[in-house]
């Protein structure tokens, strides 16, 4: 079926939340005004309900009599009671209008809540709405008493779809809204039923003890779980009226204003991986603001006891006690055996009889003996119901009702009383169900029932009655068999003993004769409905290859004889064979671009120029105009009207050229006009023309050429480290003797070790060591020139001078022994440092840092670096004197590192024996003395505390001679092994670790290897793709034959170079398209290598599928490469039995010898092309660290303008570290374990540990993980030593959990320590906010708290050297106001010091100084113009000082300045230079986003979201990278794989789109490779419980979405059919139909899979799509061209095939079509393409407001579009009705019978309980004829016939066909292709639900802000909906020109049609090329 929101298109970029402020999805605030609510006194239907719960209220006197002084008039008559009712019905009242308000207005997104929501979000179900719905929904039988077994079964069915998506959640059910119930006694029953069912039989979590949303119980429970969201109804299937709807909405309004998300259950749209609902975000509403808690509480209270009914009371101990002594007496006394009276469910059901009995009498007197019969009688019968609930299979209950016409009048209104009265005595019994049992454990004979889910059977009742009575009337004794007659006895005499009356007991007489006469007559004999005659089933008879192959035994035996009746096809547009040849949406060819992309003599050769018409009509004239259009097809009118257009000669050769090529459609303009030209005689003019176009087509096509390649190659040189750091690589093909390629590469050289040396190698190795003795010599002699001024430095006490000479001397030091003595220096200036600091603060405790890397302002710092450069300077060791060991010993020593100094003493030194050093230091007397300046701190500690991020890593130190710029670790040779190898490689390592290296040595092993082959790169966002295809740009440079390129791109939106490229960069449905294209087969053979990079979208919501197809499909090595996979061994699992498959095909060719090409492009590769590794590496190359940010109040006055020098930007108390273990949740922890990627840094690990052992000072292990005991052996630490004691600590705290006493409690305390220091700063910071001179709307995590206080936090940050960073977060207009906050707060410091400065000495001074210079430099540049020959001549010398004044400039030259000032802008230095800048800048389009960009770079800080085009996001990219720009607020546009390295990420405000998954692809940007040691990770205004959730949550497992749709299938055949390499196509769809994610590891779904490829075959033989042999015909190349916007395809080919286009389609005198035909046909497309379901309410919310557009389409479509579209509805829902028909027979023949009479999730058997003899034939058998009676069914479930359903009923639930059909069978309903129309769309309830008119309603007025505020669409919705829109009719323009001829009218008006809406869409959105 048609989605909520129709996926196609959006499949590039990444998903963002585009809600904006100025729309309707801002915050919207709901009550009245004043505090105190003004209440509504109208009146309504609520009277009666306030009026009923008056006496359970106590009045308040008092109160009454204030009321009576403010109330005039008429209120003086009235009682206290009465008033008090008034005031009531006013409160209800106005709390209800509220809720409705809320409800109406709160705006809402349609979201998929398990994509959203992994399994390990807990979110809450309530209860009752569950129930309001499924009692709404259609097919349930609440009449004749009632379905109660097919109403739990649709409960049960709507949990266990969650249970089944690993779903977390708590279902609650409110005390006091079981009131919702009390006036119907069924519903009341269900809910008591359902609890306790639920609660006993199930592991669903139910809470029941909260008496109401409005509780401190709950509020307390939303405290502690911080669920989720709600899942509540949204009221409509309940009495508004009666005030229950405003019981759920009150729910609604409670969540909100405890800022708890909600979910409507209705309408729910599930396919197998998503649950899509409308959803309302709390942040989005602030609910109630001024509406007090004790007014919804009061509210509440008023009508549930309005509600509440004494008759729905529970049992009182007192009572319970009575019937439990009863029961043992009546027991007894009777003798009742473990048959007799066997369960629970007989107890219940013999205390609710005697209930009624008892009742009854007393109601009815002694005189009203009728009465008393009929009591009497039901009673007995229900009995006897209840008894066959028992011994009856359910199958036999699935009885036909007798029409309610027939039940006698005088006895309806009994029966109906007695049913109401039994409903709530079973509901009295089954609340007190665990206090029944427990007082009757005496009783051994009653055992406890697993469930009380079948008490009552409405229709098996009426059935049993009906039989007796006909029995009687025809006078024949029913007959039972004796087990349940003596059941019956017992049963009955308990029940009059319990009712204490005198009925007969022990008469059986009235069981073989009807107890009562209900109905008027008997005569129809009760007998099945059932004809599965008349139900279609099985497949028309398929004959193709694929479908045998495939599933060839399900065709066999799935085969019918139906007779198929094909669509009738237009024959205007059957004449031609649809190819996909051209690119989507423009009339450019893919196959034309070889030659399009070879020379200036191809295209000379082929006449394919530009056509200029005015220069065409200079060379001929208007009269040669004239000729030759007329020849070339113009009509005599037309050519008029065309020059009626044009104001002179040229315009009418425009319009001309215009008029003819409208008539035309695509084809090659310029070669038709030389053609006509040359017939004409016009042959001269032809010539001049040629050369003049083809001149300028060169020059115009070099141009292009040449500027792009500039371009990326400078973009490239900013991804691959500026043009200084890039080296562009020559690639040369790799060539064998004989000049061919060589076409193998094994292997690396250098891999085999070697016996000698050549003499060769021996003299290469004579001039490394020269080489390396002139280096040290050099170096020597450099060092002892910098030495001096170094020790001068060290001797005026300027270390940090000093420090840079030496660090300056080491970078360009290619000598080790230099190096060392080098380092040695540098320590010892950090010791001298150190001892300043050490003595200068005379012992005062040094505060650790807040952030692990410190700058030189932390004293701490000398220390850390210290000992990195003791680190540094071991790593010599081999060279190292014993004197110089011994040096830096006695450094560690002085900082009371002994234990380590004296293993650097003892260190082994026999290599460096011959060298001579000296143990004195260089700037010192003597060297540090043992504990001189002690930091008092053992060094294991020092080195996790504060050397964490500097600890060496375990690096191989040999090279790989495949990589040049670094030595790869062990699991990146094993990419590069598996390259060389040519196999598969699944990459499963975190950002930034260095995996994406392998992708580009795959690329430069293709390109050496031939110029034929072809690597993909496919990329999961445009983004990426420009980026990577930039890097290929900047690394490789090849000399390519003619035509061919190195690189090339394609996406949906932009090609260039597609397939004449030897590195395609493409997205995956691009590549998809082109590997299922027939023509592109060759190409696609020509493919060796495949890079998947991101490839975890395969888990992703859109385009999952794609991904899926892609992996499979390809018939080559590929590398998939990821940082987030959960499951990757399943993963692979999946990928190698793809892979094993298509070598078991290449096997069998090999086999049979065959000689085809394909053959040897699969075995030249050999198997290990089949091989699939899993290369795992789960280190980070660098920590990161946690933090929130908790700003405080502004209080430094003067309009809260920072400066540069206010205190507050070096106030780091506002940064709160945030220690992961202080996150956990124990609950979670105690099912799941610890997540699996939770790391901590050495610091947070320590911290671990100190806390751990201040909870367990006791416990052993605790003492031996103690680091001193633990690194006893291992003094200096390495990285990986300091991680395998994180896990050491982390597997001790899970063994407390799962072994220790208090184990959990103990956790408890570790958490609560580490989580201290937050809650109280958060708590501080809250107070502190919330006064009142502080508090911000929202509250603290709101949007405007975050735009108030971000600019602060981007400052703290700069001045911590905490930038570059990312701002993240999804709302595109809080990035831009957020960048924005930035800038103004910079340009308002800068205001104030100019105004401060200006009003100084210095100033006039500066002014002064300036205008000299000003005037010194003119006349210095007049001296040099006029001695330009005289190159010796004197220039005249100036300096920046007034040679009078003798001021200096100095800083003064910022402020004499218009640029921005140092100190009050962002920008870095950057590797940019200012031309450069300005050069970017300058590329940007005109406009105010451009302007507002550079404003906004000027101060070092810029926006990214995909509302920007590519050149803005690009030049952000690009400045960021060269560190001009400092911060980037962005949405998830550089979340994917983004080369933007920067060293903290910001997560601003809670939003949706923030998962696990994408918080630790965006938190991965930070601390990259290379750049930084540690990363920082900043949540502001991101609340504690979703920071939680982000942190400990585990990543969600990636999971196959169902593979296939009709149109998809259609693809297949149309590839398997029309490739020329039939057999490579065929074996390709096989491998790809075989192989589903979804089915790895599941043969249950390949089943399911076969069959909905087969019934998808069906349909399309059905639809005129395939013939039966499977070949393509008619129309199906047009549906396979509209794929992506499934179902809308098939039912825009149906329409084209009856005709219905070329009715609409006619004409106007002028050859253009009418204003109404372009409206029409844009609401026939709108009804099918990109639609949005907007719910009732919205739109009589929108209507109320008045509004301009149409809105929603309500009314059918015109005939004939809505005829044919009903019709093709029909047929695509009867070909699927007899799909599901036919698989449910296939599964019933299978015998899987026994599970349909289980509970979906209880798994409770609903069955015959005991065996039962037949009693004597010679009497009517009950049993027997309920069984014969009974409907049966292979389709639908039992359960649901029990409501009275049969076969033929399925259409009844089309809306959801899984609710129905048995159990087993998976229908995925949501690839169903029916478009149902807009008039008959409703939800499950029958609710009506409109389609979104906005991509008509656009058409009409072309405004872009009326489509967003009244078609309720959110501001990027506005342009990627809109644009979505216009491309599907440009794909229907293109295909449609391809297609049919270029003069039909279908043809012309879709042309005119692209035209019109681009114009439309042009004049509202700046930037948007026309590219058709």
């Amino acid at each position: 079926m048609a989605t909520r929101r129709e996926k196609a298109g959006d499949e590039f970029d990444a998903e963002e939340d585009t809600r904006g402020e100025d729309e309707w999805g801002d915050t919207i605030v709901f009550g009245d005004e004043d505090t105190n609510v003004q209440m509504d006194d109208s009146s309504d239907d609520n009277d009666d309900i306030i009026a009923r719960g008056l006496s359970a209220v106590k009045i308040d006197s008092s109160s009454d009599k204030d009321s009576d002084a403010e109330s005039p008039g008429s209120n003086d008559l009235k009682s206290p009671e009465e008033r008090a009712v008034d005031r009531k019905r006013k409160l209800v009242n106005t709390v209800r209008r509220n809720c409705d308000k809320l409800y109406v207005e709160a705006p809402r997104i349609d979201l998929n809540l398990m994509h959203d929501f992994t399994e390990s979000d807990l979110f809450t179900i309530d209860g009752d709405s569950i129930l309001a719905d499924i009692f709404a929904q259609y097919g349930l039988d609440l009449s004749h008493g009632g379905q109660l077994l097919h109403l739990v079964y649709l409960v049960e069915l709507f949990f266990k779809d969650f249970q089944e998506r690993e779903g977390q959640f708590h279902i609650m059910f409110f005390t006091k809204a079981e009131a919702l119930w009390h006036s119907d006694p069924l519903k009341l029953l269900a809910r008591r039923t359902i609890i306790q069912h639920l609660s006993h039989n199930t592991t669903c979590q139910l809470i029941t003890h909260i008496p109401h949303p409005n509780s401190q119980e709950w509020k307390e429970y939303i405290e502690h779980y911080h669920p989720a969201f709600v899942m509540l109804s949204d009221g409509e299937s309940l009495d508004k009226k009666q005030g229950q709807c405003t019981l759920l909405r009150l729910l609604l309004m409670s969540a909100l204003s405890l800022d708890v998300d909600c979910a409507f259950c209705s309408p729910l749209e599930r396919s197998l991986r998503s649950v899509n609902t409308f959803y309302v975000e709390a942040r989005r509403v602030e609910a109630i603001s001024h509406m007090p808690q004790e007014t919804m509480t009061q509210a509440y209270e008023h009508i549930t006891q309005g509600l509440t009914l004494d008759s729905a009371e529970c049992y009182s101990e007192q009572e319970l006690q009575q019937i439990s002594n009863q029961l043992e007496v009546a027991v007894e006394k009777y003798g009742i055996s473990n048959v007799q009276m066997s369960t629970s469910r007989d107890v219940m059901t013999v205390i609710a009889c005697a209930e009624v009995i008892k009742n009854g009498l007393k109601e009815m007197g002694e005189n009203n003996e009728m009465d008393k019969v009929f009591l009497e009688g039901a009673s007995r019968a229900f009995i006897l119901h209840a008894v066959l609930l028992q011994y009856l299979p359910l199958e036999s209950r699935a009885q036909n009702v007798p029409i309610d016409e027939n039940i006698s009048p005088s006895s309806q209104g009994l029966m109906e009383n007695f049913l109401s009265k039994i409903n709530y005595a079973l509901a009295k019994s089954v609340a007190s169900y665990d206090t029944i049992r427990s007082k009757l454990t005496k009783i051994e004979a009653i055992k406890e029932t697993k469930s009380l889910v079948d008490l009552i059977d409405g229709r098996l009742l009426h059935v049993t009655l009906y039989l007796l009575q006909q029995y009687t009337e025809k006078d024949i004794k029913a007959s039972y068999p004796a087990e349940v007659l003596s059941k019956f006895k017992c049963l009955w005499q308990v029940t009059c003993a319990l009712a204490m009356s005198n009925l007969s007991g022990d008469d059986q007489k009235e069981l073989v004769t009807a107890p009562i006469q209900l109905f008027q007559n008997t005569d129809k004999e009760l007998a099945s409905e059932s004809d599965s005659n008349n139900i279609d089933k099985g497949l028309v008879p398929v004959t193709s290859q694929l479908c045998t192959d495939y599933a060839g035994d399900l065709v066999k035996e799935l085969a019918s004889d139906r007779e198929v009746k094909l669509s009738s096809a237009s024959p205007t547009v059957k004449r031609r064979t649809f190819e996909e040849k051209y690119h989507w949406h423009t009339l450019q060819p893919l196959q034309d671009d070889f030659e399009h992309t070879t020379d200036v003599e191809a295209s000379t050769a082929t006449n394919t120029f530009r056509v200029n018409p005015t220069e065409l009509q200079k060379e001929i004239g208007l009269t040669g105009l004239r000729k030759l259009y007329s020849s070339l097809g113009l009509l005599e009118h037309e050519i008029k009207l065309a020059e009626s257009r044009g104001v002179n000669n040229e315009w009418k050769a425009k319009q001309l050229y215009q008029m003819w090529r409208d008539k035309q459609g695509r084809a090659n303009y310029s070669q038709l006009i030389f053609q006509t030209l040359d017939e004409l005689g016009m042959t001269e003019a032809r010539e001049k023309l040629q050369v003049k176009w083809c001149e300028k087509q060169s020059t115009s096509v070099l141009k292009s050429k040449q500027k792009f390649g500039r371009y990326m190659q400078r973009y490239g040189e900013s991804l691959e480290g500026g043009s200084q750091g890039l080296k562009q690589q020559t690639i040369i093909v790799e060539k064998n003797a004989d000049g061919k390629s060589r076409q193998s590469n094994a292997g690396h050289k250098g891999q085999k070790k070697k016996q000698g040396m050549t003499n060769k190698e021996k003299i290469l190795q004579g001039k490394e060591q020269k080489d390396k003795e002139k280096a040290d010599a050099d170096a020597g002699s450099k060092w002892s020139a910098n030495l001096q001024g170094i020790k001068t430095d060290v001797a005026g006490n300027k270390i940090k001078p000093a420090l840079k000479k030496i660090d300056d001397f080491l970078k360009h030091c290619n000598s080790d022994v230099w190096k060392v003595q080098a380092m040695l220096a540098k320590m010892e200036c950090y010791w001298l440092a150190w001892k300043g600091v050490y003595f200068g603060r005379k012992g005062q405790k040094i505060e650790p840092s807040l952030f692990s890397d410190v700058t030189d302002t932390h004293p701490m710092y000398y220390p850390i670096m210290l000992f990195v450069s003791c680190q540094e300077t071991l790593q010599y060791k081999e060279i190292l004197s014993k004197k110089q060991m011994l040096l830096v010993g006695a450094f560690m020593r002085g900082l009371g590192f002994n234990s380590l100094a004296e293993n650097i003493e003892n260190m082994d030194d026999k290599k460096a024996a011959g060298n001579k050093g000296s143990l004195k230091p260089l700037f010192s007397q003597n060297p540090p003395s043992p504990d001189e300046c002690s930091i008092d701190m053992t060094s294991t500690r020092f080195q996790l505390q504060f050397v964490g991020q500097w600890l060496k890593r375990d690096e191989r130190s040999d090279k790989d001679p495949r990589v040049a710029n670094f030595i790869p670790d062990t699991w990146q040779r094993k990419l590069l092994d598996a390259v060389d190898s040519d196999e598969s490689a699944l990459i499963v390592a975190p950002t930034s670790s260095g995996k994406t290296f392998a992708s580009y040595y795959c690329m430069e092993k293709v390109l050496r290897r031939s110029d034929e082959g072809v690597v993909v790169y496919v990329s999961p966002t445009k983004a990426l793709m420009n980026q990577v295809s930039a890097t290929i740009y900047a690394r490789y440079n090849k000399n390519m034959p003619p035509g061919k390129v190195v690189c090339g791109v394609f996406s949906r939106d932009f090609r260039r170079n597609a397939l004449n490229c030897q590195i395609l960069v493409t997205v995956p449905q691009c590549l998809e398209i082109l590997l299922l294209s027939p023509c592109r087969q060759e190409w696609a053979k020509k493919i060796e290598y495949v890079i998947f990079d991101e490839v975890h979208c395969l888990g992703g919501e859109i385009g999952a599928e794609v991904w899926e197809h892609l992996l499979v499909t390809i018939n080559c090595p590929f590398l998939a490469l990821s940082a987030t996979v959960r499951n990757p061994d399943h993963i692979r699992g999946w990928l190698q039995a793809s892979q094993d498959f298509k070598r078991q095909q290449a096997q069998q060719v090999a086999s049979q010898g065959s000689k085809k090409k394909n053959k040897k492009q699969q075995t030249d590769v050999g198997n290990n092309a089949y091989t699939v590794r899993l290369v795992v590496y789960e280190e980070r190359h660098s920590d990161l660290e946690n933090f929130v940010y908790l700003p405080k109040p502004h209080s430094n006055g003067k309009d809260d303008v920072i400066l540069p020098n206010d205190q507050v930007l070096s106030d780091t108390s506002e940064f709160v570290p945030l220690h992961p273990i202080a996150l956990l949740d124990l609950k979670k922890m105690k099912s799941q374990g610890l997540p699996a990627d939770l790391t901590l840094s050495p610091r947070e690990t320590l911290v671990l540990f100190n806390t751990m052992q201040d909870v367990y000072p006791d416990c052993q292990h605790m003492k031996k993980l103690d680091p001193e005991v633990h690194f006893k052996k291992t003094p200096m630490l390495k990285k990986q030593d300091a991680r395998n004691y994180e896990r050491a600590l982390k597997k001790e705290l899970m063994r407390w959990m799962k072994e220790e006493k208090d184990g959990e409690t103990k956790i408890g305390e570790v958490v609560g320590i580490l989580k201290r220091g937050f809650q109280q700063e958060e708590q501080t910071c809250k107070e502190e906010w919330n006064k009142k001179e502080n508090k911000v709307q929202g509250g603290i995590f709101s949007d405007v708290a975050a735009k108030e206080n971000f600019a602060k936090l981007i400052r703290q940050l700069n001045d911590q050297n905490k930038l570059p960073a990312l701002v993240f977060s999804q709302n595109r207009q809080l990035c831009e106001k957020l960048a924005d906050r930035v800038a103004v707060s910079l340009e308002d410091s800068e205001k104030n010091l100019r105004e401060e400065f200006e009003t100084g000495d210095m100033f006039k001074n500066a002014q002064k100084a300036a205008s000299k210079m000003d005037k010194e430099a003119k006349r210095s540049r007049d001296a040099k113009n006029k001695t330009k020959a005289s190159k010796t001549q004197e220039e005249p010398e100036h300096d920046n000082r007034d040679d009078t004044d003798g001021v200096d400039l100095g800083d003064a030259k910022y402020y004499l300045s218009d640029d921005p000032l140092p100190n009050c802008t962002l920008q870095g230095e950057g590797t940019m230079t200012e031309e450069e800048v300005k050069e970017e800048l300058h590329r940007l389009p005109e406009g105010d986003t451009s302007e507002n960009l550079c404003r906004l770079i000027a101060r070092g800080v810029a926006y990214h979201h995909a509302g920007l085009n590519n050149k803005q996001r690009v030049a952000v990219e690009k400045l960021f990278r060269m560190k001009y720009v400092k911060v980037v607020a962005s949405t998830a546009t550089l979340a994917l794989g983004i080369h933007m390295p920067c060293k903290t990420v910001v997560f601003v405000c809670e939003d949706l789109w923030l998962k696990p998954l994408a918080f630790r692809q965006m938190a991965g940007r930070s601390g990259r490779r290379g750049f930084d040691l540690v990363g920082n990770i900043v949540f502001f205004c991101v609340p504690p419980q979703k920071i939680q959730h982000l942190i400990t949550s585990g990543l969600p497992h990636l999971r196959g979405h169902f593979p296939f749709s009709v149109s998809f299938v259609l693809r297949l055949m149309v590839l398997t059919h029309n490739s020329k390499d039939q057999r490579d196509a065929h074996e390709k769809v096989l491998a790809l139909l075989k192989h589903p994610f979804v089915c790895h590891k599941a043969k249950d779904m390949e089943e399911v899979v076969k069959h909905f490829f087969l019934f998808s075959v069906d349909y399309l033989i059905h639809a005129g799509l395939l013939e039966a042999n499977g070949t393509p015909i008619g129309l199906s190349g047009l549906a396979t061209h509209l794929f992506y916007h499934e179902p809308a395809n098939l039912t825009f080919v149906s329409m084209l095939q009856e005709g219905a286009f070329h009715q609409l389609c006619k004409p106007n005198a002028d050859g253009t079509f009418s204003e109404s035909v372009m409206a029409t046909l844009v609401m026939v497309l709108a009804h099918m393409f990109g639609r949005i379901v907007m719910p009732m309410s919205m739109v009589n919310k929108i209507r109320k407001e008045g509004v301009h557009s149409k809105v929603v389409f309500e009314a059918p479509l015109p005939d004939p579009f809505s005829t044919i579209l009903k019709k093709h509805n029909d047929d695509v829902m009867n070909v699927f009705r007899s799909y599901v028909h036919t698989v449910c027979d296939y599964a019933a023949r299978r015998g899987d019978s026994a599970k349909q009479n289980q509970l979906p999730l209880s798994k409770v058997a609903i069955h015959s309980e005991h065996t039962v003899t037949s009693p004597s034939s010679e009497h009517g058998d009950l049993m027997a004829d309920m069984k014969t009676s009974s409907n049966k069914s292979t389709t639908l479930s039992p359960f649901v016939m029990t409501s009275g359903h049969k076969d033929e009923d399925l259409h009844m639930f089309d809306a959801d066909i899984s609710q129905a059909i048995r159990q087993g069978v998976h229908i995925e309903h949501s690839k169903i292709p029916a478009l149902i129309p807009a008039e008959e769309l409703k939800d499950r309830r029958g609710k009506p639900l409109y389609i979104n008119a906005y991509a008509y309603d656009f058409y009409k007025h072309g405004s872009k802000k009326l489509v967003g505020r009244e078609n309720r669409l959110q501001s990027g919705e506005v342009y990627d909906k809109l644009n979505d829109f216009r491309l599907v009719i440009a794909s229907i323009s293109v295909a449609l020109v391809e297609l049919g001829p270029s003069q039909d009218n279908v043809v012309k008006a879709f042309v005119q049609l692209k035209d019109e809406y681009y114009e439309k869409f042009a004049s509202q959105f700046a930037g948007v090329k026309n590219v058709y």
